[in-house]
């Protein structure tokens, strides 16, 4: 969507799960620089749209420090 202007992009974006970004950012270069951009976070936070995601750190038996 070049023709688009990145604060509606990102504004579109921002509403969407971020369980799909992942799938989202093959769609172009732009798509995956937006998402992983700051500045979609504060599009999320003041859209009120921010969601919890628990990260955890795994550890494999055969690697002695996790990565």
């Amino acid at each position: 969507m070049p023709y688009l202007p990145d604060d509606l992009l990102l504004n579109c974006l921002a509403r969407v799960s971020r369980l799909y970004y992942p799938t989202l950012s093959l769609v172009s270069k732009r798509f995956c620089s937006l998402l992983a951009s700051t500045e979609l976070y504060e599009t999320r936070r003041l859209l009120g749209s921010t969601e919890s995601c628990p990260y955890f750190c795994i550890k494999s038996p055969g690697i002695s420090k996790p990565h």
